[in-house]
């Protein structure tokens, strides 16, 4: 019973952890709405705009699946309470509620390996940096791992009916992103070894009665749209020309701290997550060597080789992002926290647990120098937005001015995804970011801002028309600037 406590005890001091790293830049007023990445911007303003009677891939562009935007709609819908500015800052604090329950999760799959297990593999989750930074803004990855750790709790019951709920879990997940897939099919496969056919069509029923849910009302509305929205143009991307060796520093323990970071070079950090691989390879070299039925793995096979899974399809992949890492760390957390108990040797489970305090002690430390203040005032964007007909702008920028759905009401054109649209635009031919500057792209946006008489954009000079960049300046004033959001608006007006 008093280890019991112990052990409840320590898992909400490292969820505590989580929430303090997650949410420490937000401590100062106004820095909740900031602009911190692109995506996020886009799901909520399709999300606002889905609310606003506007279907995805018929009436606008939008490159993911449905399930990435409906897990925003309960904050989107305060729009209509609060400004939008408001209601995105919410979906930010549930992004921060979302780390700390895969962070808690974890906790709970490791807590029957041992209180050292325990610490290892959650507080190392709560702290990594490429994590906590995914996690402090509403981004695709966090989401599937907590799917993916719901569906490997109710795999650790070891009860039949809660492959239903596993299969479920998944199913939903791929409708947030389809690299779930990749989850489905592991995830089948340790159902089909431990409970059989039984157990399989359970599970495969689930995930596809609950991706039919989600998916299937959008791709009957417009379903040549969506496959070439979120499937065909996805696959078409061009490489992004990222090194391996930048995609291991993203695993560097210390990537915000500079000073630190500088002093170990990125080969340390590869080869650390070369090591973590290996080590979680372990429990399936062992049972491969004892000749153990599948049917009888434990746990931590299955989470070791989801791992090694992960890694080497974000090691593959043509296009990559920062965030894409933290797909990888739910199950090599796992599976370095049971590799932890896996050791005979007290003192040397003690030093591992002292070490990674030690590393979440300079995390903390560096999320203190990531609180920045700001000088964005919301209250003037919004005035000045209000005395508009048409605001045009990236949607970030579009949220923050509160004329998302304002815009949607009074028929005015923008993008939810300026970037994807200029995918769609372009095809196969698109070279990464420098879509924008297609001429395809510039006609298509002046068609659009030629219906605006106000432009929300960053603080630099906006866009240009087939390489013109004078036209903008011909028909739009600067009307002021806060922060990084810069307000134009049409002469004349």
């Amino acid at each position: 019973m008093v280890r019991d406590r112990r052990g409840v005890l320590l898992l909400a001091g490292i969820a505590l952890v989580a929430l303090t790293t997650r949410f420490l830049p937000y401590v100062l007023p106004g820095v909740l709405v900031t602009q911190r990445e692109y995506d996020d911007g886009v799901m909520f303003a399709a999300a606002l705009s889905m609310l606003s009677g506007q279907w995805p891939y018929q009436d606008f562009v939008y490159l993911h699946p449905p399930g990435s935007f409906l897990w925003l709609a309960p904050s989107a819908l305060l729009a209509g309470v609060v400004d939008e500015a408001t209601a995105f800052a919410v979906a930010r604090v549930l992004a921060v509620a979302t780390g700390v329950a895969n962070t808690v999760l974890i906790g709970v799959l490791l807590r029957r390996f041992g209180t050292a297990a325990m610490v290892t593999g959650a507080l190392l989750y709560a702290v990594w940096p490429v994590a906590v930074a995914t996690e402090q803004v509403y981004l695709l990855e966090p989401v599937l791992n907590l799917l993916l750790l719901v569906a490997l709790w109710s795999l650790s019951r070891r009860a039949l009916a809660m492959t239903w709920i596993a299969g479920i879990a998944l199913g939903i997940a791929l409708t947030v992103k389809y690299w779930a897939v990749v989850d489905i099919a592991v995830v089948a496969v340790i159902v089909a070894v431990r409970f059989g056919a039984r157990g399989l069509v359970r599970f495969v029923a689930g995930a596809a009665g609950a991706a039919a849910v989600v998916a299937l009302p959008f791709f009957v509305r417009a379903p040549a749209e969506m496959w070439q929205q979120s499937v065909t143009t996805q696959l078409s991307r061009p490489p992004a020309g990222t090194s391996l060796a930048a995609r291991a520093n993203r695993f560097s323990l210390f990537v915000d701290v500079p000073w630190l970071d500088a002093l170990v070079p990125w080969p340390v950090w590869a080869a650390l997550l070369v090591a973590l691989l290996v080590i979680a390879l372990l429990p399936l070299a062992r049972a491969l060597r004892a000749r153990t039925p599948a049917s009888v793995w434990p746990d931590a096979v299955w989470w070791g080789l989801l791992a090694v899974i992960h890694a080497v399809l974000i090691a593959a992949s043509g296009v990559f992002y920062n965030h894409y890492a933290t797909w990888v760390l739910a199950p090599l957390a796992l599976s370095t926290g049971a590799a932890v108990a896996a050791l005979s040797h007290r003192r040397v489970r003690r030093g591992l647990v002292a070490g990674i305090a030690a590393v979440a002690l300079v995390a903390g430390l560096a999320g203190l120098t990531a609180v920045r203040p700001t000088s964005l005032r919301i209250d003037e964007v919004t005035a000045w937005s209000s005395t508009r007909e048409c605001v045009w702008g990236d949607p970030t920028k579009l949220i923050q001015a509160d004329t998302v759905q304002r815009n949607i009401a009074r028929g005015c054109a923008f993008d939810v995804d300026p970037f994807g649209v200029g995918l769609v635009l372009v095809g196969p031919d698109a070279a990464g970011d420098a879509v924008q500057d297609e001429p395809v792209v510039h006609q298509h946006t002046w068609r659009q801002l030629e219906r605006a008489d106000g432009v929300v954009l960053g603080t630099e000079p906006a866009p240009r028309a087939g390489g013109s960049p004078g036209r903008f300046a011909e028909e739009f004033a600067p009307a002021g600037s806060s922060d990084g959001v810069g307000m134009w608006s049409r002469r004349g007006t």
